[in-house]
């Protein structure tokens, strides 16, 4: 039975693939657990991208406020352009409860109008209005809802942690070994018979 190279490389590619992206994210929760200074939810899981026969590729897709500040920060210290934050101009445009006052300040803490709101887990909340565009990240000297700064936990761990060094390097091996397989099966003599 003749072999599919093709299919047994992409199949070990993705299994490198999996591997070094549960690593990911298991090193993500893990920072993320460490971080009892910001509320909220945090989830992250991989999913296989299918683009298209031949190519195996893989996101890693991050949930919830807490993954949200974790990533990008929260307040005047929250990355704004949108090489830093990528979404936030899709947050903005999408979410029915951004604060728009916000806008005015950098992006601040500010009071919210009268009424219910939401948060980025859809968690409801009352504001009393009082406050509504006054910054609030400090009040009278205190700090009452203090800015973060972006930790870039994801991006840290997916650049700097050595795991794609890693990973390319599994993935050169099992290159290789396909190659050295392939070369094998080819004759090591010809005749030529006349």
């Amino acid at each position: 039975m003749r072999k599919d190279y093709q299919k047994h490389l992409l199949n070990k590619m993705r299994k490198i693939l999996r591997k070094y992206c549960r690593l990911a994210c298991d090193e993500v929760r893990q920072q993320w657990g460490a971080l009892d200074t910001i509320d909220g939810e945090a989830a992250i899981e991989q999913k296989e991208l299918e683009i298209t026969q031949d190519t195996v590729a893989r996101a890693l897709c991050a949930y919830g406020q807490k993954a949200w500040i974790a990533e990008f920060g929260k307040g005047s210290l929250m990355d704004k352009s949108t090489e830093e934050n990528p979404f936030l101009q899709d947050y903005l445009r999408n979410n029915p409860d951004v604060n728009w006052d916000r806008m005015a300040h950098n992006m601040a803490v500010v009071g919210r109008p009268y009424g219910y709101y939401s948060d980025i887990d859809g968690n409801k909340h009352f504001s009393h209005g009082t406050l509504k565009g006054v910054p609030i990240e400090t009040w009278y000297g205190q700090p009452l809802f203090t800015p973060i700064r972006g930790k870039h936990i994801i991006s840290n761990i997916l650049e700097k942690s050595g795991l794609i060094d890693e990973m390319n390097e599994e993935i050169q091996t099992a290159v290789m070994d396909i190659l050295y397989e392939l070369v094998g099966r080819f004759p090591k003599e010809i005749k030529i018979v006349k």
